[in-house]
């Protein structure tokens, strides 16, 4: 995934968050990976944490980089977050995979299990100290941006984590279903999941790592491809192509010595394979 990747863009926003919310997206776009973080709202403060939390980061990351700008972000905090109250410097924002992907999307299979678990060893160690105790489901921004009819269900989805978190509990806001998936390994159809709660207990949480730590294991190589057999045909043009013709009265003669294995493997070409009979059962 770093070989292909497009950019990178770090996670914003303190731990613990004002509003008792943090916010898990999906990936960051081009937008993101090259917004300047001094003009965020907290720009100079977030540009101290980043530096004092990642000090072996490139300045240019450091200085570069933040989740949920441009259009998306015009949609979540101006349609989704500023109708609850809620403000960039009121939660943390991260994502699940921190590069901006590849130009053929969101990765698939083992690379992508494999991209989500690496950047949650390297990149939410801060979420998962902070040890969120509910999470919620909701939909991603860009889900509005051709249709505002799911809005009213998205703000009730952030209203509950609101709700949870006046009770004192550290609110997860999962927006979008590559995140759900991400960290509770199911809800990745959020429009059918959308609203849903979980609570987040030792068990849940074991199982969350167990799952992670599989996946960074797993192999991302390519399988070579078999080989398909030659047909007869083709075994026998690849021979004469081996060898040059002689013409003899306006035709072309091939004269090829048959070694032990191309005889071997011509013969066993020759044969006529036995035909495969149906048998009825009355």
């Amino acid at each position: 995934m770093a070989t292909v990747a497009r950019g990178f863009a770090c996670h914003s926003g303190a731990l613990p968050a004002k509003s008792g919310i943090a916010v898990l997206m999906e990936s960051s776009g081009p937008e993101e990976s090259s917004y300047l973080v001094k003009d965020l709202v907290d720009g100079a403060a977030e540009l101290s944490r980043r530096r004092a939390q990642y000090p072996a980061l490139d300045d240019r990351w450091v200085r570069m980089g933040a989740p949920v700008v441009g259009r998306a972000g015009s949609l979540m905090w101006h349609w989704m977050m500023a109708p609850m109250g809620l403000q960039r410097s009121d939660v943390a924002v991260f994502n699940t995979l921190h590069c901006c992907a590849a130009k053929d999307g969101y990765p698939i299979g083992n690379v992508r299990k494999r991209a989500e678990a690496t950047c949650a060893e390297l990149w939410l160690k801060s979420l998962l100290v902070w040890n969120p105790t509910v999470s919620v489901i909701a939909m991603h921004p860009s889900a509005l941006s051709g249709d505002v009819t799911p809005l009213p269900v998205v703000l009730r989805a952030i209203e509950k984590a609101k709700m949870f978190a006046a009770k004192g509990e550290r609110v997860l806001l999962l927006m979008g279903g590559k995140a759900a998936k991400h960290w509770m390994g199911y809800g990745e159809n959020t429009t059918r999941w959308c609203g849903h709660w979980q609570p987040e207990t030792d068990y849940t949480r074991r199982r969350r790592q167990a799952r992670w730590n599989a996946n960074r294991r797993l192999s991302v190589e390519k399988k070579a491809k078999k080989v398909k057999a030659l047909t007869l045909k083709q075994e026998v043009i690849a021979l004469l192509s081996q060898h040059a013709p002689q013409e003899i009265e306006g035709k072309l003669l091939y004269t090829v010595y048959l070694g032990g294995d191309d005889r071997n493997r011509i013969l066993a070409l020759c044969e006529s394979k036995p035909k495969k009979t149906k048998v009825k059962v009355a």
